[in-house]
């Protein structure tokens, strides 16, 4: 005797359909449309971002992840066949540092060109490399103090009301520290200094 036709396991068996991925990728991780295609047209890529989901939990932290994936890993896998996804594992990783400010969004641009082609831990990479964000305040004062010195330009246009200088001075501060400090915290050191 058959066994009788039982629709809800048939469907459950059966898999995501495109348009309930869509609204999924939208509602629970709040994607972009044109992002969401991207994964829709590329099973592959939509997998991999499955499986780093599966491991940062958070939207935001999803979000981050497809940004990186869109904006930076598609352009990066373009330009050199050699281009790999690097597990989900090291990739979430690489947004776990970002979004608790270890690294700066450009240090892991940097990170990401490197584990596409040799997937490492990009704790390790930025720990080997001397790329960890430093928020140690009174060493980041010493550089701030000698950078305000050496720019009395700069400083005479903050104080005269252009407060967009003080971005030059921001700049000046992550060239000197090879990217190392947290913007956030250089920013805020120049208020204080330049009051």
């Amino acid at each position: 005797m058959r066994e009788a036709f039982d629709l809800e396991k048939m469907k459950s068996e059966l898999p995501e359909l495109p348009e309930a991925k869509r609204k999924r990728y939208k509602e629970t991780w709040g994607l972009k449309d044109e992002d969401i295609e991207i994964y829709i047209n590329d099973a592959e890529l939509g997998e991999w971002l499955q499986r780093i989901a599966g491991i940062l939990q958070e939207p935001q932290k999803i979000k981050t992840a497809s940004n990186y994936i869109v904006s930076d890993f598609i352009g990066l896998k373009k330009s050199n066949l050699a281009v790999k996804p690097p597990s989900a594992e090291n990739f979430a990783e690489l947004v776990n540092l970002v979004s608790v400010n270890k690294i700066s969004s450009r240090v892991a641009k940097d990170i990401l060109a490197k584990i596409v082609l040799h997937d490492v831990s990009p704790t390790q990479i930025a720990t080997e490399n001397n790329l960890m964000q430093s928020s140690d305040e009174s060493a980041l004062k010493e550089i701030a103090q000698k950078i305000i010195a050496d720019n009395p330009k700069v400083v005479v246009d903050y104080k005269q009301g252009k407060e967009n200088a003080i971005m030059s001075l921001v700049g000046q501060i992550m060239k000197a520290t090879q990217g190392s400090a947290n913007p956030q915290i250089v920013k805020q050191l120049l208020l204080d200094l330049l009051k």
